[in-house]
């Protein structure tokens, strides 16, 4: 049996919590709000029920032109819903006599501004770029784990380089995914992937718990758009692609067994039994017109007649890439065993091209274009204390690496973040340890040494404090997380200015070599009289 039952026609779930107009902060493993008013904040809490149409502020339902009720986060959803029985897809049903489903949600109130923890196992789920409309530094998609701990990610988050701070500026926090119990493992994100899964001129952001439910994303608006209810648990893999030439890029996930493919409304379209693992790649591997998927297990998939069309019987490995192949029409398999062993493989020929003996286990891989030459490199992240390496993809000699400060690499991209015509390198590390945890960007050209790294800030979050610190006769708003540096150091002290919301300065930990206790309290008083609150 390829998947259990399937949820029923009945069966409709929240896509997340109520939401809320508030100022969200990360207590503990939550993200939740801190009711209070900013002025032009709103200080009511709304609640919205997502199985009603939404509302006006007089509390009349939203029409559209037609007259009927919008039950729908963008127009072009409504098509992509009713294209759910277009000619060209034949939607399959599981064993049981049931169906995947989509669930579309109504338009719901986000909180204009917020402030959350990277979290653990930054880049655990992937590090994804995402170009923004009108060019310049574009938006990174990272995700973390709000607990701390090695439970793997439960949120995600949005940052972008700020040209006038030179920092990174927190967009978006998504809701924690999973029970709200700590002491309770439910299964929380796999796999976050970017790609135009609805068909119109916007990319959407694929989210993948591993318990069977996507969610989509707006991926300019951040809305949410809806959830596929798969019914089918333990999920492992996602990769998008584009299968049938349609311009819509369907999503292929796996089990550890079996391999599933659905259209962007929720369709499962076919699957394949006996094929599956962590990690897949779709693409072009051999000499026909269809896609190929490769997966962990060492199965390749013909996505046009859906047979394996070839076995690898020791399957190829935790990390799949594809690669180029110089004067070939098709690309070449790059697998890596997570035992310190690297190598290409050409599908076509059912054979291998070269391999690579890392001095350290592998934590991740990735390919792509360091130095803007036209030809991708292949990039290896050291699964313990190490480097992160560069190596060419013709030669596979090492080209240079940067070093890796933290335990382990998460996922590793290549992009110019910061806007200044240099590609960059990030990746995330530290979740292999009980230390702390970041995300860092390096320099692909001079000394390749790291030119940012991301704070690790531990909840909850004490305040929020307003007054004036600097004597100008504005307030600042303070918070303070209990620690930082994974425990090892106290809360520091972060200041932003009330107007704007930009963040102005983060303190040093606050009690050195005091992290059992941590930070208790947060009081804003002027001590000496001078017209400026001290913390």
């Amino acid at each position: 049996m390829l998947a259990p039952p399937l949820v029923q026609a009945s069966t409709i779930k929240p896509h997340m919590k109520s939401s809320i107009f508030r100022l969200p902060f990360l207590f503990g493993s939550r993200v939740v709000g801190i009711p209070f008013a900013l002025g032009f904040l709103p200080s009511l809490a709304v609640a919205v029920d997502r199985t009603q149409p939404p509302v006006n502020l007089a509390g009349a339902p939203v029409l559209d032109a037609g007259g009927k009720y919008i039950n729908y986060s963008r127009a072009s959803l409504s098509s992509a819903s009713k294209d759910a029985t277009r000619t060209s897809e034949k939607t399959q049903t599981a064993p049981g006599g049931t169906s995947s489903r989509f669930v579309a949600v109504s338009p719901t109130p986000k909180p204009f501004w917020q402030v959350a923890a990277f979290g653990s196992d930054i880049g655990g789920s992937n590090i994804l770029i995402h170009p923004v409309s009108g060019g310049g530094a574009p938006e990174i998609i990272i995700g973390g784990n709000s607990a701390n701990n090695f439970g793997g990610d439960d949120f995600w988050q949005v940052i972008r380089y700020n040209v006038v701070t030179g920092n990174y500026d927190q967009l978006f926090v998504s809701p924690v995914y999973g029970s709200d119990d700590p002491y309770s493992y439910t299964p929380g994100i796999q796999r976050i992937e970017l790609g135009n899964v609805v068909g119109d001129s916007n990319q959407e952001i694929v989210v993948m718990i591993g318990s069977g439910d996507i969610y989509l994303y707006d991926a300019t608006t951040k809305n949410a758009l809806g959830e596929i209810q798969t019914g089918i648990t333990n999920l492992e893999g996602l990769s998008l692609a584009d299968l049938d030439g349609d311009g819509r890029a369907e999503l292929i996930v796996t089990t550890a067994d079996n391999l599933y493919v659905f259209s962007g409304a929720g369709n499962l379209l076919w699957q394949v039994a006996g094929v599956g693992g962590y990690d897949l790649v779709a693409g072009q591997m051999d000499l026909d017109s269809a896609i190929e998927i490769a997966t962990a297990d060492g199965k390749v998939v013909d996505t046009a007649t859906h047979a394996i069309q070839w076995t690898y019987n020791n399957g190829f490995g935790s990390h799949l890439r594809l690669a180029p192949i110089p004067g070939k029409t098709y690309q070449q398999l790059i697998a890596a065993q997570a035992s310190q062993y690297l190598y290409a493989c050409d599908i076509a020929n059912k054979l291998p091209r070269w391999s690579i003996t890392t001095p350290q286990d592998i934590g991740a891989i990735q390919v792509a274009d360091v130095d803007n030459d036209g030809v991708p490199e292949v990039i290896i992240g050291d699964g313990q204390w190490g480097t992160v390496h560069v190596h060419d993809l013709v030669t596979q000699a090492e080209k240079w690496h940067a070093n890796n400060p933290e335990h382990g690499v998460t996922n590793i991209a290549v992009a110019d973040v910061d806007a200044d015509g240099v590609a960059d390198l990030l990746w995330g590390a530290g979740a292999t340890s009980t230390g702390s945890d970041y995300l860092y960007v390096a320099k692909t050209m001079g000394d390749h040494s790291i030119t940012w790294q991301s704070e690790d800030l531990d909840g909850p979050f004490l305040g929020p404090g307003i007054g004036d610190l600097d004597g100008d006769g504005k307030p600042e708003l303070v918070v303070c997380p209990f620690h930082s540096e994974a425990g090892y150091d106290s809360g520091r002290i972060l200041v932003f200015d009330l107007a704007t919301l930009k963040r102005r300065g983060i303190s040093a930990p606050v009690v050195n070599n005091r992290a059992w206790t941590g930070v208790h309290d947060l009081k804003l008083r002027d001590v000496d009289g001078d017209g400026r609150m001290r913390s």
